[in-house]
């Protein structure tokens, strides 16, 4: 597809607020197809926005709902996060919300598509690649 007009447009119709859109000039789009390239443009496409909307969720997070999911850790790994949220407080001297500290945490490494991408190649297998565990979970190289 790469016709940076008709990007543009299928963005504005997925709901991509103007304030995002605003900030993407030609070089910028090439920049995110290749970081998010998929098999088929309308899977690349997808994925663009559902990147461009979490980074308006980033820049905007009372503008969406907050979603309670559970997330389980190894007891050493949540005790280590823990100690180091009971040292980051609030505006108002309070602790800060250790569910909002593990969403920064993540968001972090969400925020650049490459850093991202460098995470998941260091750090899991593809589907369908050798190493791959039966069961259908990503195996851990």
């Amino acid at each position: 597809m790469k016709n940076y007009e008709k990007i543009i447009k299928y963005l504005e119709e997925k709901g991509v607020p103007k304030s995002i859109l605003d900030l993407l000039d030609e070089k910028k789009i090439e920049d995110l197809w290749e970081a998010f390239e998929e098999d088929t443009e309308e899977e690349t496409l997808e994925a663009i926005v559902d990147y461009l909307l979490f980074l308006d969720a980033v820049e905007n997070p009372n503008k969406y709902k907050r979603v309670r999911t559970a997330v389980t850790f190894a007891s050493p790994i949540l005790n280590y996060l823990k100690r180091v949220n009971s040292l980051i407080g609030t505006e108002e001297g309070d602790v800060y919300p250790f569910a909002y500290f593990v969403e920064d945490i993540v968001s972090w490494v969400l925020l650049d598509p490459r850093r991202f991408k460098q995470f998941l190649d260091d750090t899991y297998f593809k589907v369908g690649e050798e190493g791959h565990e039966e069961e259908g979970e990503a195996g851990k190289k």
